[in-house]
């Protein structure tokens, strides 16, 4: 009798062939095409069913060894030639020898439509991950942060992007990590950080989203992006009119209404501010640069909710020299600050190396760290 059903997959696949044809090495065509069935795979919580003419092939989980290997180019070539599907997973697993009592490893091969691939890839490491790691409750940010790092997403101004502006909410996760020994205090992972990864890293990417890190790494202002000058885009609608143009970093407060801004958050995976107003109108910002779209809004946040700028002068002079602006007056007049106190801030982060004598932010100041 079947265990509780997680899902049904529609594959071609090839239930058992010897682990050096499945990729060792590389196979051919000729060792496969004849090879693939087709059929309804059943996952459920502690057995793998595939149908075999008129009864089922039980694999249990336990006997699983790894899944998820990568084949050799030529071979995947050999799959699509075969099968007409580029989405693969290869499943290697212990089984007992037909040649006396010792056990061999032998693999299936799976084909499908890339979405079906994926979902079976995602299901199959929670059920042979998770449980391996489930002392340690991490939560889904926790995990999301791990692969993040993973990837070498560091940098706070994007991490804190993904996490929706909610910085708590990744100082959190971080201490999480660190507590739990899969990353150093440094951002950088651990040995078992690094095993959570290979062996869960694909789960993980399923519930980010598969084509969630490229554009994150684009952003990455410490990957071959110095130096850059930011695009900002910024559109204003309200009923049936609207307007849209492009806007200097430095610039870009003046077209927010602080006074009147009602609600503001980050979308599209933190690459876009939208702020609505208390008179209907809706403000769009857009821009290549993580840092500029978290100053603006915490800039934002502050005003919303009605919080001095001189509670937190540091904070939000660093916000606004991260926009470009250096003008001590204009800090001034936009923090409500007196120019005095601004010059002060100034030269306290001059000394502690945030800043050079332009007033221009350091780099290299902007990885997550222990200080988090």
């Amino acid at each position: 009798m079947m265990n509780k059903e997680i899902h049904r997959y529609d594959l071609t696949y090839i239930p058992d062939a010897p682990y050096i044809v499945a990729g060792l090495y590389f196979f051919k065509k000729s060792d496969i095409q004849d090879l693939w069935r087709k059929g309804t795979i059943v996952l459920t919580d502690t057995e793998l069913w595939l149908p075999e003419e008129d009864q089922w092939n039980i694999l249990p989980l336990t006997a699983i060894e790894m899944f998820g290997r990568t084949l050799p180019t030529s071979s995947l070539r050999d799959v699509h030639d075969t099968t007409g599907y580029t989405s693969v997973l290869v499943v290697d697993y212990k089984k007992q020898s037909s040649f006396g009592t010792h056990e061999v490893i032998s693999t299936i091969l799976f084909a499908g439509e890339n979405v079906t691939i994926m979902e079976m890839r995602v299901q199959l490491a929670r059920l042979l991950g998770l449980s391996r790691y489930a002392e340690l409750n991490l939560t889904e940010d926790d995990r999301k942060l791990l692969y993040l790092l993973s990837e070498g997403i560091k940098k706070k101004a994007i991490l804190v992007m993904v996490f929706g502006g909610d910085k708590e909410k990744l100082r959190k996760s971080f201490n999480n990590l660190k507590k739990a020994e899969l990353c150093t205090k440094s951002a950088d992972l651990t040995s078992k950080g690094r095993d959570f990864i290979a062996r869960l890293g694909r789960m993980i990417e399923g519930e980010l989203g598969e084509d969630a890190i490229a554009p994150l790494k684009g952003l990455d202002p410490g990957d071959g992006n110095e130096g850059r000058e930011a695009v900002n885009t910024v559109s204003w609608s309200s009923g049936k009119s609207y307007m849209v143009g492009r806007v200097e970093a430095e610039l870009l407060w003046q077209h927010i209404p602080f006074p009147v801004v009602a609600d503001v958050k980050l979308h599209d995976m933190g690459t876009q501010l939208r702020i609505t107003t208390t008179y209907g109108a809706t403000i769009r910002i857009k821009s290549t640069s993580p840092p500029v779209l978290m100053s603006l809004f915490d800039l934002t946040q502050a005003a919303r909710e009605k919080i001095p700028y001189a509670s937190e002068p540091t904070k939000h002079i660093m916000n606004l020299l991260a926009l470009g602006v250096r003008n001590v007056k204009i800090i001034s007049d936009i923090l409500k600050i007196t120019e005095s106190n601004v010059k002060k801030e100034l030269d306290q982060m001059f000394s502690e190396g945030v800043v050079n004598r332009k007033y221009e932010l350091i780099a290299g100041a902007g990885d997550l760290d222990e200080t988090d």
